[in-house]
């Protein structure tokens, strides 16, 4: 699985990086919506 922003870490769980995953993701859609 790639990881995105390196924010996968051995550290994180899967359950937090799969969190963030999708906070960045809904992030990017907003930001190219306002284009």
């Amino acid at each position: 699985e790639r990881s995105i922003g390196g924010l996968r870490t051995v550290t994180m769980s899967e359950e937090e990086y799969r969190e963030k995953r999708q906070k960045i993701k809904k992030q990017l859609e907003e930001e190219g919506g306002l284009e």
